[in-house]
């Protein structure tokens, strides 16, 4: 496996590792042969996912689900406990590295006493997220290869579903505490639902106290950002309307540059 880097945004410092976003490249053949196995592991899979141990509000990698079961979920439950007349305080939350940071032990384990994946089938898991090997290559230049300890592959076939089954466990540890949540991949939203919720009260909270979390203070902001929806504090979705209208101006006037070279319909067709 290779690690290519670019740069999070075009106008960030390229002399800042940290503005570079690591991009996996797996090859083609690698990715048919993984094909090819999981169509023979599909049994599996789908007994993963139907299983009562899969996580039932991840909205990643499950046919049926995707970005918008997310988000309608959250402000759903945001809408009906406003109707109750209760205000939500939503933490949003982002496990870094998230796909590097699977511990292979616990992933098998996992998918042996959780999922019921033996034999065959758990020997090739076992076999696909160890021993592996990546290199990082810069423009032109290389890193010594070293060895892979930790992590499923980004970009690969069967690594998000891996990776779900890895997170699975985290819904019960919330579920213990009466804390709502749901998940897409490694984005994970907690709420809680507060009395009392009249504009009149919410004004009068005091907003710069914040909360703590695993020994970090995040303040309270107005707006959030949820899978690229952005949220503010009345459901309005007057800030995302401005953002998605900032975006399309953004776009139409870069078109501009090249609309000499286009035809009509493929100015139009760019636009859209």
């Amino acid at each position: 496996m290779v690690l290519s880097h670019v740069r999070k945004k075009p106008n960030l410092s390229p002399h800042e590792p940290a503005n570079y976003r690591p991009i996996s490249n797996l090859c083609t053949f690698s990715k048919i042969l993984e094909k090819l196995v999981l169509s023979r592991l599909q049994p599996h899979v789908c007994h993963v996912v139907k299983s009562a141990n899969y996580c039932k509000f991840q909205s990643a990698y499950r046919k049926g689900h995707s970005t918008e079961t997310a988000i309608l979920r959250v402000v759903n439950d945001i809408q009906r406990a406003a109707g109750n007349g209760q205000c939500t305080a939503r933490l949003a939350l982002d496990i870094s590295s998230a796909f590097d940071a699977v511990d292979h032990s616990t992933l098998t384990d996992r998918a042996r006493t959780a999922f019921g994946i033996h034999d065959v089938a758990l020997d090739w898991l076992r076999s696909f997220v160890t021993e592996r090997t990546q290199q990082i290559a810069v423009g032109s230049e290389k890193s010594a290869v070293f060895p892979c300890a930790s992590g499923v592959p980004q970009d690969s076939v069967s690594g998000p579903i891996l990776f779900g089954m890895y997170v699975s466990s985290i819904g019960d540890v919330i579920s213990q505490h009466n804390v709502q949540y749901h998940q897409y991949a490694d984005d994970m939203q907690l709420y809680v639902s507060l009395n009392p919720g009249t504009s009149q009260r919410l004004s009068q909270v005091n907003k710069s106290q914040g909360v703590w979390v695993a020994e970090a203070h995040v303040q309270f902001t107005d707006a959030v950002k949820l899978l690229a929806v952005t949220l503010d504090s009345t459901l309005s979705f007057d800030k995302h309307i401005i953002d998605v209208t900032r975006s399309c101006h953004y776009h139409i006037r870069a078109v501009r540059h090249i609309r000499p070279l286009l035809t009509f319909d493929a100015a139009k067709a760019t636009a859209v």
